[in-house]
């Protein structure tokens, strides 16, 4: 599967859209777009704050905003299902059930940024390309 990315300038809502087996899955929105030339520095110079990563961000923005982290690992598990996504139709064809009921497959990534000496470093969990979870770590170096 892979996803792209349509910025269609500041005015406009990003398009987000997941290919898969060589066809369009979903097509989303991902908040306002940017202009090109965009740039946000910090008073250290930075263009990204360990408080810029919150919940709720996608990969895309995670990106856009912080770059790419000093360190990944991927995994795929099964996780259970929200009760919001189980009255959205759900079925055993479409999902596994497991004893505690059905679940769905996440790709989690842990990304890790780490800001100097001055910053607790940063543990990014995502989940389908969204965070879903930010801890600080040991001093940064």
């Amino acid at each position: 599967s892979e996803t792209w990315y349509y910025n269609f300038g500041p005015s406009n809502l990003l398009r987000v859209v997941e290919i898969q087996n060589g066809r369009v899955k979903t097509i989303n929105s991902d908040g306002y777009g940017y202009k090109q030339s965009d740039t946000s520095d910090f008073a250290d110079g930075q263009t990204c704050a360990p408080s810029s990563i919150t919940t709720g961000m996608s990969k895309f923005r995670l990106l856009r905003t912080c770059g790419e982290p000093v360190q990944t690992d991927s995994v795929r598990v099964y996780v259970p299902l929200s009760d919001r996504q189980r009255s959205g139709g759900w079925s055993f064809e479409r999902y596994p059930a497991y004893p505690n009921g059905p679940v769905e497959e996440v790709v989690r990534e842990t990304w890790i940024y780490n800001f100097g000496s001055r910053y607790l470093i940063r543990h990014v969990t995502l989940e389908n390309g969204m965070v879903v979870s930010v801890e600080s770590g040991d001093r940064g170096f």
